[in-house]
Order: structure tokens, then sequence, then C-alpha cells
């Protein structure tokens, strides 16, 4: 082989090379339209607020999950609390912060089983408590009641969506009442917050 030949496709392979690493730091610079959208979709998430009663709950109130036969766990949060009205009514409401439309929002209260006077609307769904492992097997804890309510409509950013209220019956003995509320999406990971209740 020639070194003319040698030197032409070397040179040859050396252009598409600097071709390729052109072509894509152009594409990076100067992204197409197609690639904006995309873009745009992989950062538009949606992102949550919750509020009680019309009172937003701080962000200082997120709380992992309590360990399997824990009565609670506030260790990540503070004594916030929330007062509720004589009647025990309680509404939850989850506000969309981000910049993408929540599908299939979903809104989990967990109260303590010990705290039997609670009365929620159809809308909401009874499902296990918190659930963990055992003995190698998978258990809910017995501690916790669990309901959902989800949404049948998706939450535009911005928007605002109401659960249908839960009614807590106060007992003689009982004063502040620890729960945890949750908001999650199709596109998003759950928002758990811990609150004490307490009636005025």
């Amino acid at each position: 082989m020639s070194k003319t030949l040698l030197g032409s496709i070397v040179l040859l392979i050396a252009g598409v090379v600097l071709k390729f690493a052109a072509q894509q730091i152009w594409n990076k610079c100067f992204p197409s339209a197609d690639v904006k959208a995309l873009r745009q979709l992989a950062f538009a998430k949606p992102s949550f607020e919750l509020f009680v009663n019309g009172v937003k709950i701080p962000t200082n109130c997120l709380v992992a999950v309590p360990q399997f036969g824990d009565f609670t766990t506030f260790s990540n949060a503070t004594n916030f609390v929330i007062h509720l009205p004589e009647s025990g009514e309680l509404r939850i409401a989850v506000s969309n912060i981000g910049k993408g439309a929540a599908d299939k929002l979903m809104i989990q209260f967990y109260a303590p089983a010990q705290h039997t006077n609670t009365v929620v609307g159809a809308s909401w769904h009874p499902e296990a408590g918190f659930v963990g492992i055992q003995d190698g097997n998978l258990v809910s804890n017995p501690n916790w009641l669990h309901w959902i309510h989800v949404a049948d409509f998706a939450i535009t950013s911005g928007a605002m969506f109401s659960a249908s209220p839960i009614y807590l019956k106060r007992n003689a003995q009982e004063r502040v009442l620890p729960v945890i509320l949750s908001a999650a999406s199709k596109e998003t990971q759950e928002t758990r917050m811990a609150v004490l209740l307490d009636w005025e």
C-alpha cells in the first residue's frame, strides 16, 4: 500500500471522526426543536405542596416511613401542629407547584390504629398500613390505619386538588394525634409529611 493511499485513508477516517464530533458539539450548543421539546418533557415533572385545612405543611415536616412495629417516627420532622375544629374536620389538599401535570395523583392518610373514631368519605379507600418485612414475610404495620384517595383527572401545573374531608372524633383522653400525609403521582416519588393534630 502506498504512502499516498494510506495517508488518504487516515485523512478520511479523521474527517469522519471530526465531522461526528463537530455535529455532536453543534447539537449540544444548538439543539433542534425536537430535542428541546424532549428535554422540556424530561424536566417538566410535577412537584407537590400539602395543605391541611388551608395551612401549608412546611418542608421540615418531611418524614421517613416508620420502622415496622414502631408507633411513629418523627425524627425528621418538627412537632408542627394543625388545629382542628371541634367537628374534627380534616381537609387535605395538594398543590402542584411543578412544571408538569400530575397524572393519577394519589393522596394517602395514615393514622394510629388506636384512634378508631375516624370517618372517611366513599372516595377514600382503606389499604394495609405501612408495609415491612418481618421473619422474611411482607406484613403491614398493625399500629397504623391507612387510606388512599386518587384523583380521577390530571392536576395541571399551578392547580390544587382537594380530597373529600375526613372527620376525626376525639376520644376523651386524646388531645394531640400524630398523623402522616403523602402525595404521589405516576411521574413522582411519594412526598410524605408528619404533623400533629390538635382540637381547638
